[in-house]
């Protein structure tokens, strides 16, 4: 797959290292998705976050997960109205219901939440795509998830 990956990106002029204009990476996700398939894009999600290093700040999950929304913007160098975001909408110990309201592909993001879940293996977290609101994969805006984990440090 990674190949396959790697030729889609060099087809749109990526050089590793190199800034990217915001609407090529986009279309290299979404291109992924088209391609190669759903389960590429998460792979591809679940991959970069898995085994991403994390600051000595993030001690567990719960970090982790309420770090995305930092991350992503500080990444993004834009505002929510102009690029969305990953706001948490409820939390409470064991449990955080969060959502993806990126522009990229469902699929990668939810790989996102895979990749940082399985990073935190000793939390045995389990995530669940909810119904309501419609998810972006059904056209909806934002996709939401409930993410159930062992609580702890």
């Amino acid at each position: 797959m990674d190949s396959h990956v790697d030729r889609l990106f060099s087809q749109l002029g990526y050089q590793e290292g190199q800034r990217w204009d915001q609407w090529k990476l986009l279309a290299a996700f979404y291109l992924v998705e088209k391609k190669i398939g759903k389960h590429a894009s998460t792979a591809v999600g679940t991959k970069i976050f898995e085994t991403m290093p994390w600051p000595p700040s993030v001690t567990c999950l719960e970090d982790a997960l309420l770090g995305i929304e930092h991350a992503y913007r500080a990444s993004h160098d834009a505002s929510f109205a102009e690029i969305g975001g990953w706001p948490v909408l409820e939390q409470r110990p064991g449990y955080l219901k969060i959502a993806n309201a990126t522009p990229y592909p469902c699929h990668l993001e939810e790989g996102t939440l895979a990749g940082v879940c399985a990073g935190f293996k000793a939390q045995r977290a389990t995530y669940q795509l909810l119904a309501t609101p419609k998810p972006k994969r059904e056209g909806g805006l934002e996709s939401v998830y409930e993410v159930k984990f062992l609580p702890g440090r």
